[in-house]
């Protein structure tokens, strides 16, 4: 028997390392906010496969298939070896937004949203500062106030409702013959009305095998009542009012910088 220890009783106590292997899968999927029919999508394998892995019906780890699981987590597959490296759950310490965030930043429909339809206000807006008048969807673009401030500019911005996005969507997927796999990757709560949301978008051809392109963004996220008194009721169900995003072009990107231009905004900035 292969074993490791815990580090807490000088190595006398130990642990078969594929059930320790599971435990840290099982931990890491959690933290993520996946289960294992987004999982079966987003490494293209069975989804009875990676439910034998971690419920240990497997009698091996396949060392392949948890370098997978962890990619599709948006961790690096070392981190999955290394006991130093912890793997929590929630996201903003609220449970029924965590959900929320969980349902909306890991979809895996053709638009990329159609789990967001479920969250959204009846007010609901998208805004981007690339959204301008000379762009094809200009009959669709509405002037709106964003709950918070961008730089210098105090004017309105152009945004989408809820069905012009997902007409938009709609088109541009039936257009490339695409499907979209979003994964959250972290979440921060800048003050009681906004969140900031990192995330990744992958795209799939259905001719190809594995994503044809890999985008990263960040959305700044306003809900409709302050975060505080979705804390206080549980039962109070979030909903998204306005979300502004943004892509980040950089390859090699630093997370601690993606809200840094925006309003003054860093991800240290709690409530």
């Amino acid at each position: 028997m292969i074993g490791r220890s815990d580090g807490s009783d000088n190595g006398h106590n130990t642990e078969r390392l594929d059930d320790w292997i599971r435990r840290r899968l099982a931990a890491m999927i959690d933290s993520a906010g996946l289960s294992y029919e987004q999982l079966a999508t987003k490494t293209n394998q069975p989804y009875s496969r990676i439910k034998r892995l971690i419920g240990g019906e497997a009698q091996t780890i396949d060392a392949s298939l948890a370098c997978a699981i962890a990619i599709a987590c948006d961790r690096a597959p070392h981190e999955l070896y290394d006991n130093s490296i912890t793997f929590r759950q929630g996201r903003t310490g609220v449970p029924s937004i965590d959900k929320m965030l969980v349902a909306v930043y890991n979809d895996t429909s053709a638009t990329g949203i159609e789990a967001l339809q479920s969250w959204a206000t009846d007010d609901y807006r998208v805004l981007c500062t690339a959204y301008n008048a000379s762009m094809p969807l200009q009959d669709m673009l509405v002037d709106v106030e964003p709950p918070f401030y961008y730089g210098d500019d105090a004017a309105s911005y152009k945004g989408l409702t809820l069905k012009n996005e997902v007409n938009m969507n709609e088109i541009a997927a039936k257009q490339t013959g695409t499907t979209k796999s979003l994964t959250l990757v972290d979440v921060d709560v800048l003050h009681d009305a906004l969140l900031w949301v990192q995330y990744n978008v992958s795209e799939f051809y259905a001719d190809r095998h594995g994503p044809n392109a890999q985008r990263h963004l960040i959305d700044l996220v306003s809900l409709e009542h302050p975060i505080s008194r979705y804390r206080a009721n549980g039962r109070l169900k979030p909903r998204i009012r306005r979300r502004f995003w943004k892509e980040l072009r950089s390859g090699n990107y630093d997370a601690t910088q993606f809200a840094t231009d925006w309003v003054g905004y860093t991800r240290n900035k709690n409530i």
